[in-house]
């Protein structure tokens, strides 16, 4: 910002208006030239003033407000005041001192009036009505103090001090830590940078660094009680009651002044004093209502922090309204527990809306767990039906193996019996051809049994019918070889005739001839 500031005035003139309005209120009028850019972006800043950011609060988490039960709170946050009367105490802000601010604004503001003043002049006046505004809770007028501080002198680290603190009430906290960061650019000795940075880090969800810069702050003042309760809370945040308790002890015994108040709150803390003691002190000291009332805006602060981390919402909530009924604007306890009190409520709306969906789901739990069961039902009762079907038929399933177990025994018997009425060529045959046989459980083939009696009946004819041709094959050549002087070899069965046949041979030597090969002439 301070960066884009700078680019500004490079470009242009820049002049502040300031115009008294007729309730006594300041309005900021921009009547100068500026980049689009810059216009654009310190308009929408001006405009949104400190306006709590719904979509920022879904974002950011509850840091400070861990809830353990996850349900809605118990007793709920619009339930009657919790706080007893011991513990209460009202106190009005004071007529005087608004009245002294009232005045100390129409002086600063005719001073901006003088047109002798330097540029640094400017921006002090107007930082200085910005804590005046800040101080009567006017927090939107005082932010843009604030910011025409910035554009005056750009490297103000003070104005970037206070627009941290009030970007980090906002929930804005990425902003916030920008601010922090250029204070410390600026002005690493601005030792309220490292306390707020320290806070906002808390509530931004990252009390580990934020303990850093607390412990680094309680180093420059160790006698300073509310330092010593802030590390004591962001500690218990991290490591645990044990441990933040030990320290706080620890430290509180380190302080070697009398401090005029403060020192119960460590007490409160620690366990040493109740919030009961601690009220009816305030209650009976001797001091005005403006002092004790910044007295009750802490104490009532560190009270409902303690409350929040022992789980009681509710009394927290209470207490919260407490310390800002003070009406002590320019403490940081006022501020932060405006916070807490929207976080509160927030936390509450999410938790019931949590329980609802919870116990929605329950609901559908058990309605599928129904089905489910319903189904399983339904599946035994089909199991069991079929195996009473299975059971019923058991008897038929056995007849109807017996029948085919009988069939098969009455078609190998029938087998047998055929086989055995063959013809003994054809049984020999079977013998040494167990192929040919039948299979086993088959009827056998009539057909097959004649085809192969009819051909043993064929092989019989045609072996006599050789042995009678070689014969009357013989006996004809002696006679033909006697007749025509011949010699004729018939060691091999065979007559070689270069005569023709003579008239009358048999047909049968001709077949035989043929039939056992061709006739050779000797």
């Amino acid at each position: 910002m301070a960066e884009a500031i700078k680019f500004c005035k490079s470009h242009g003139t820049i002049r502040v208006c300031l115009i008294i309005a007729d309730i006594g209120i300041l309005k900021l009028l921009c009547g100068y030239p500026m980049h689009k850019f810059i216009t654009r972006r310190l308009h929408q800043l001006l405009s949104q003033g400190l306006k709590l950011s719904v979509l920022a609060m879904a974002v950011y988490g509850l840091s400070g407000c861990t809830v353990n039960n996850g349900g809605p709170f118990t007793p709920a946050l619009d339930a009657p005041f919790s706080i007893d009367k011991d513990e209460t105490i009202l106190v009005l802000p004071d007529a005087a001192e608004r009245e002294q601010y009232q005045m100390l604004l129409t002086q600063f503001t005719a001073a901006l009036a003088n047109p002798g003043i330097t540029r640094e002049q400017k921006a002090q006046l107007l930082y200085q009505l910005g804590i005046i505004y800040d101080r009567l809770g006017l927090d939107v007028t005082a932010r843009n103090m604030f910011l025409n501080a910035l554009v005056e002198v750009p490297d103000f680290p003070q104005a970037y001090n206070f627009l941290g603190i009030y970007l980090a009430s906002a929930e804005r906290f990425a902003e916030a830590y920008d601010a922090y960061d250029s204070v410390l650019e600026l002005d690493p000795k601005e030792k309220f940078a490292w306390f707020n940075r320290g806070i906002a880090l808390y509530y931004g969800g990252r009390s580990e660094l934020g303990i850093t810069d607390l412990l680094k702050f309680y180093e420059f003042d160790k006698n300073d009680p509310f330092r010593i309760a802030w590390l004591y809370i962001l500690e218990r945040d991290v490591y645990g009651e044990e441990y933040a308790t030990e320290k706080i002890i620890e430290r509180r015994n380190a302080i070697d002044k009398k401090v005029p108040w403060g020192l119960e709150v460590l007490d409160f803390l620690s366990g040493k004093l109740s919030s009961k003691k601690m009220i009816a002190d305030l209650r009976k000291a001797a001091i005005d209502n403006v002092e004790r009332g910044r007295r009750l805006c802490e104490a009532y602060f560190y009270m409902a922090k303690l409350a929040q981390f022992e789980g009681q919402y509710k009394r927290a909530y209470d207490l919260f309204h407490l310390s800002m009924a003070t009406s002590v604007t320019g403490y940081l306890e006022y501020r932060y527990a405006m916070m807490e009190i929207m976080r509160l409520k927030r936390f509450e709306a999410v938790a019931i809306v949590d329980t609802q969906a919870k116990e929605q789901q329950r609901k559908r739990n058990e309605q599928l767990e129904e089905q489910a069961d319903e189904a399983h039902r339904y599946f035994e009762a089909q199991r069991k039906l079929i195996d009473t079907k299975a059971t019923a038929d058991q008897p038929a399933f056995k007849a109807a193996g017996n029948a085919a177990t009988s069939n098969t025994s009455r078609q190998s018997s029938k087998q047998a019996a055929q086989q055995s009425s063959m013809p003994a060529s054809q049984s020999a045959y079977m013998a040494a051809d167990p192929a040919a046989s039948p299979a086993v459980g088959k009827a056998p083939d009539k057909s097959a049994a004649n085809d192969s009696a009819r051909d043993s009946a064929k092989d019989s004819a045609r072996a006599s019918t050789r042995s009678t041709t070689k014969s009357s094959a013989k006996s004809a050549g002696k006679a033909k070889a006697k007749t025509a002087g011949q010699t004729i070899d018939m060691t091999d069965g065979k007559a070689a005739d270069k005569t023709k046949a003579q008239p009358g041979s048999s047909s049968k030597n001709t077949a035989s001839s043929n039939e056992h090969g061709s006739a050779k002439e000797d």
